[in-house]
């Protein structure tokens, strides 16, 4: 009798370990999509000469005021003589949808290494760094979540066939995701 409450206990428990919680973990939830913010900045080529450059004539500035995002905007060009540019959210990802009004801003890394260039942010604990030429994290908890900077369209002005060259008069920063309600 006993062998019998003993098999029956056996049967019982492997059934109780189903694999219904397992499924949950093969299917995660759909990730939430971040509030989108209004960008809508032009800035001459003036103004932007204004910002000193860098190792091998990089340029890395950032912009903060109305219609530029969550916190602001990190402009940044490996080299401002021959490349293009690219724009990302002052904001940190992972803190996005924080309610704190100052939230996460990413700080600029002055690298001592010409040609790398990145920022940083205190995320849960620990830094996270984004490489400013993809956006994508290069470690901390931003990397292993595979969370990577907002980035927004950069336009040169007056409009060209060649929009990924330098612009002849300045640059226009706009995020098409955000839709005016």
């Amino acid at each position: 009798m006993n062998r019998l409450y003993l098999a029956i206990s056996i049967i019982l428990l492997a059934f109780s370990c189903s694999s219904e919680k397992d499924d949950e973990y093969k299917n995660p939830p759909p990730k939430v999509p971040l509030t989108e913010y209004e960008v809508d900045h032009k800035i001459s080529l003036k103004e932007i000469d204004e910002y000193p450059l860098g190792h091998g004539n990089s340029r890395t500035f950032t912009l903060e005021g109305d219609l530029l995002g969550n916190l602001g905007l990190i402009v940044h060009a490996r080299n401002a003589l021959t490349d293009g540019y690219w724009v990302y959210d002052l904001c940190c990802p992972v803190h996005w949808e924080d309610s704190d009004p100052l939230r996460h801003k990413l700080q600029v890394l002055d690298s001592q290494f010409p040609g790398l260039f990145s920022a940083y942010c205190k995320v849960k604990g620990q830094g996270s760094i984004f490489d400013l030429q993809d956006g994508v994290a290069s470690t901390g908890y931003a990397k292993d979540k595979k969370i990577s900077m907002v980035k927004y369209t950069v336009d040169v002005y007056p409009e060209s066939k060649y929009p990924d060259f330098l612009p002849t008069e300045g640059l226009i920063f706009t995020n098409p995701r955000y839709k005016k309600k």
